[in-house]
């Protein structure tokens, strides 16, 4: 064996043990395999996004949701637009813009969708949606199909 290939073969054996760390060299370095921790970390708890409406939350207001839309809509491309708003608890409406002008829906598969998941699930089935925080600071992402009401009930769904 000539000395360069002793000395590299030395070199390797102790590259290998500074890297693996065993026995006394693993103490003079320090372990890395078990952190000391300071203190333990509190598991997070989830927190509604949305909650559901409460029996004294406040009336929805015709008035004001027709002044909202009427002037979203003024002046815009969408002035053909045809609308209802219902309120969701009582089912009565609270716009309706041009109802009984012919319109093709905005999309016969979301009717469709829906008509089956009702014929299937029935009416309380609720699809999961999840909202999580986004790759941008502020950004809130929707995942999964979800309750188009994006609303919570008592237990928390």
């Amino acid at each position: 064996m000539t000395i360069a290939a002793a000395i590299s073969a030395f070199a390797l054996v102790i590259t290998a043990l500074v890297v693996i760390r065993p026995g006394p060299i693993g103490d003079w370095l320090g372990s890395r395999s078990h952190p000391t921790l300071l203190f333990e970390s509190p598991e997070p708890q989830p927190t509604p996004v949305l909650t559901g409406v409460t029996e004294d939350a406040p009336l929805p207001d015709a008035e004001a949701v027709r002044s909202v839309l009427d002037q979203a809509i003024a002046g815009t491309v969408m002035r053909g637009v045809r609308m209802s708003v219902l309120d969701l608890a009582t089912g009565q409406p609270l716009y309706v813009r041009e109802p009984d002008v012919p319109t093709v829906p905005a999309s016969t598969t979301k009717l469709l969708t829906a008509a089956a998941v009702l014929a299937t699930r029935g009416p309380a089935y609720r699809i999961p949606t999840r909202a999580v925080a986004g790759a941008t600071p502020g950004e809130v992402v929707l995942v999964g199909g979800g309750d188009p009401t994006l609303a919570i009930d008592d237990n928390g769904h």
